[in-house]
């Protein structure tokens, strides 16, 4: 975490992932007294108009007292048939943009944003 200005904290919207979070962010805020670190969760294999979706959002938010990104990524297969392939962005580009909207440090930001947005990987658009 030390070599980073942000902390992207993957999560399903399932109880186990979700209780883990507090653990997570604590160890975010040890790390933020010597580095300053932007951390927040992003929901990630949502069910959209789920209850489980609506109720992880409640939890991270208001029980946990957590950062949570607006953006969320739905639970599609062609995420995880995407393995050895470069795909495209889709929902990332919305998550890299949010990103690029709340991190004002970032100076490849604007540069990358457009070009994921045009089709490169984030990989390559930083590149």
């Amino acid at each position: 975490m030390t070599v980073s200005d942000s902390l992207l904290v993957p999560c399903a919207p399932r109880p186990l992932d979700l209780e883990e979070l507090p653990a997570t962010f604590e160890l975010a805020a040890e790390v933020d007294v010597t580095h300053p670190l932007y951390a927040a969760v992003l929901l990630v294999m949502v069910r959209g108009g789920t209850r489980a979706a609506t109720e992880a959002r409640e939890m991270v938010t208001e029980d946990l007292g957590l950062p949570l990104l607006d953006t969320v990524t739905h639970l599609r297969e062609s995420y995880s048939l995407a393995y050895g392939t470069v795909p495209d962005p889709a929902e990332y580009a919305d998550v890299l943009a949010e990103l690029c909207r709340s991190d004002t440090s970032s100076t490849n930001c604007s540069s990358t944003a457009t070009n994921t947005a045009a089709g490169a990987t984030p990989t390559e658009a930083t590149a």
